[in-house]
């Protein structure tokens, strides 16, 4: 008996934090059940790190949002909410200290409120007025060849970008709007162009965006349209360009080739469109055709080699050589990461 350790009693006291209460209404200030309302702290905006075991690499670890759902009368309250900002006044409050709100409801835009502060001493209300979503404009066409020819399977996508008033490209849009189609086998496609993915900004023109194509060996192609709520446009046709080839090599620093290395070349800045990819044959040459008068990225993986990461391929440079060095021998006690050694992370996508 006189081996037993005393147990001590330890109180806990739940700290019941802050809450959040508000209200979901529409444009006409109906109120809107059963919309969702997340909340997260800024702190917790990036996802966590944890290490499982020292064999292992870190893994991500999603934080759960705070939610809850608008009743009937479209107020809403959420509760538990940490607040790590009391006492402080409104103008001390650094941007970390604020709070994600989002609110969602089918046919609606998408509520976001990044800045909003949280206190536990105060009443914290919020208003949220959701916006319907704009009817979708509908555009149908065929993708061809540079000779007239008609492409299945190629894939087509719609991206927006905003023009000033004298019609001077001034910024990339938000991206790939909707979602993206393919060609049929006789080249035809009908896109879905979801009008709240455009960009609503003073002087500048809301509904102008590209159709974009894209298939293996040729240069992803423009074309643009001006679209609406509602629009429905038809006999678009988009002549894929050729881009330009070009050839390289792959080889060790003793100028020996090196067989079936993988290059993929990804645009610079642009992580929608595809990545183009190729290998290596016996005597370490490559081609790749399709190539755009832009910027690019190359990243270059083999098997017993450090990858090569982000090697800049400058516009006209339309021969390249790849210089790859051996990876490190892998630990004999500890084959599992060694097998990791001179990984690296894939191009963008």
């Amino acid at each position: 008996m006189s081996d037993l350790v005393p147990i001590t009693a330890v109180d806990l006291l739940l700290d019941r934090g802050a809450s959040l209460e508000g209200i979901v209404l529409s444009e006409t200030g109906q109120p809107i059940a059963g919309a969702t309302i997340e909340v997260k702290n800024k702190f917790s905006y990036f996802d966590l790190i944890h290490f499982p075991g020292p064999a292992c690499d870190a893994v991500s670890e999603r934080v759960e949002w705070l939610k809850a759902q608008s009743r009937l009368d479209g107020t809403f309250s959420i509760e538990g909410i940490i607040a790590s900002n009391e006492g402080e006044r409104p103008s001390d409050l650094l941007p970390s200290h604020g709070y994600f709100v989002s609110c969602e409801s089918p046919g609606f835009l998408i509520f976001v409120c990044g800045e909003f502060p949280v206190y536990r001493a105060r009443r914290n209300f919020l208003k949220v007025t959701l916006r319907k979503c704009p009817e979708p404009a509908v555009v149908t066409g065929l993708v061809l060849d540079p000779d007239g020819r008609r492409v299945p399977s190629a894939r087509v996508y719609s991206r927006a970008f905003e023009r000033d008033a004298d019609g001077k490209k001034s910024a990339c849009g938000s991206g790939i709007i909707g979602t993206p189609a393919e060609s049929n086998a006789m080249g035809e496609f009908s896109l879905t162009v979801k009008m709240s993915g455009l960009k609503f900004a003073a002087d500048a023109v809301s509904n102008l965006m590209y159709v974009v194509a894209e298939s293996p060996g040729y240069a992803r192609t423009y074309v643009p349209v001006n679209v609406g709520p509602g629009t429905r446009l038809s006999g678009i046709s988009v002549v894929l360009d050729r881009g330009s080839l070009v050839r390289g090599t792959v080889c060790d620093s003793n100028r020996r080739a090196i067989a079936d290395a993988r290059i993929s070349l990804a645009e610079d800045g642009d992580s929608f469109g595809g990545v183009l990819e190729t290998s290596s044959d016996a005597s370490g040459q490559f081609e790749i055709n399709g190539l755009r008068d832009v910027h690019y990225w190359a990243w270059v993986a083999a098997e017993g080699f450090i990858h090569l990461n982000a090697q800049e391929v400058i516009p006209g440079n339309l021969n390249l050589s790849f210089v790859m060095t051996p990876a490190p021998p892998s630990p004999s006690d500890d084959s599992s990461s060694g097998s990791r050694t001179g990984q690296s992370s894939p191009p963008p996508r």
